[in-house]
């Protein structure tokens, strides 16, 4: 089992701080706040920190340009994984993003992930004029691409919507032939995605129950035998994004995780609905609005990870008898100081447990 850091920058406290838009000098302090997380996560053995690249979404989520993010704490840190967990590739050029990420994994000495997904929201396709009916096609283009400039020497593509002449890119990347590959996946179908293109899984817990993750773990491993991966490279690695909070009592860390943990969750199912109406979808979230704003069922049935370090290590257990590696924490919301005593808490006491085990 592996543990990870990863952020949006968030600034919401409560339910009512979701509509309060953050100035420049709030976020500023957010940010230099997440570079300090990152570098204590660096010193206690977390094993990757990552951003969440999302658009026009503050205070809920305020990581815009994630690579620039990650640039300055590969800058700060010495061995920690450095991950975009996502970069949403349709809506970029893939040629730069290559070099992008070819130059972040210079700067990191060669610890850079690749992590990307299409995106769920209308807000961000439509802010960048994208039709979201084609971020599926964009994203299978765009990966094409990417791959494609990494690891040969000279590079052409000729696709619907990305057209590149002979080029040599430059940098070339570090790792050989490419980072590892992630992919973010919600429902079933993206699980099999990863698999079968040979990619790590960055899964979730946001509505779904650990029933309900235990079949797309299935999915997935079922997929990735099957796999036909990039670069001939299999990345086999189920990670599972989380909320967490760890304080010295249980109850102390409840009562801190309670008002932040629903804002957020209220915020991401407002997001995912809003999208999924805009396409024709006649899905009802009126079960799932019932799951999220009922802390107590998500803290006992594990969907969100509160209390202190051996209740933690209790939850974490359950999780990783369902076959996931890797456990990609969200700790946000709360005050700083809050922060970074459940990364130092979880660092201490739970991360050398699973390291022993």
């Amino acid at each position: 089992m592996e543990f990870g850091i990863m952020t949006e920058a968030s600034m919401v406290t409560d339910i009512d701080s979701l509509g309060k838009r953050p100035d420049a000098q709030a976020l500023q302090s957010r940010y230099k706040e997440v570079v300090a997380e990152a570098l204590l996560g660096d010193q206690l053995g977390y094993s990757v920190f990552g951003t969440s690249e999302q658009h026009f979404l503050a205070p809920l989520c305020s990581v815009s340009a994630g690579e620039l993010f990650l640039a300055t704490v590969a800058a700060q840190t010495k061995r920690i994984r450095i991950r975009t967990s996502i970069t949403l590739l349709p809506f970029h050029q893939p040629v730069r993003v290559a070099e992008q990420i070819a130059t972040l994994d210079l700067l990191s000495d060669g610890r850079v992930e690749f992590g990307s997904g299409k995106g769920n929201s209308t807000l961000t396709a439509g802010g960048f004029n994208i039709d979201i009916n084609e971020t599926d096609a964009r994203w299978m283009e765009g990966m094409d691409i990417v791959i494609r400039a990494w690891t040969q020497e000279e590079f052409s593509y000729q696709g619907k919507y990305y057209q590149v002449p002979p080029r040599r890119l430059s940098p070339k990347m570090l790792q050989r032939p490419h980072p590892p590959l992630w992919y973010a996946a919600i429902s079933p179908p993206s699980h099999e995605r990863a698999g079968l293109k040979g990619m790590g899984v960055m899964s979730l817990t946001v509505g779904i129950n650990l029933r309900q993750l235990e079949k797309r773990v299935k999915v997935y491993r079922d997929a990735i035998k099957l796999a036909e991966p990039y670069a001939g490279v299999v990345n086999d690695r189920f990670s599972v994004y989380c909320l967490a909070h760890c304080a010295e009592t249980t109850e102390q860390a409840r009562e801190d995780a309670r008002a932040p943990m629903l804002a957020y969750l209220k915020g991401v199912v407002d997001l995912y609905e809003d999208t999924l109406k805009s396409t024709g979808s006649g899905l009802d979230f009126s079960e799932t609005r019932k799951t999220i704003s009922d802390f107590d069922l998500l803290d006992s049935s594990d969907n969100v990870l509160v209390g202190d370090p051996p209740t933690l290590v209790e939850k974490i257990k359950r999780y990783e008898s369902l076959g996931v590696q890797e456990m990609f924490f969200r700790m946000e919301g709360l005050p700083h100081e809050k922060v970074m005593n459940s990364i130092k808490l979880i660092g201490e006491h739970v991360i050398p447990h699973f390291k022993n085990h």
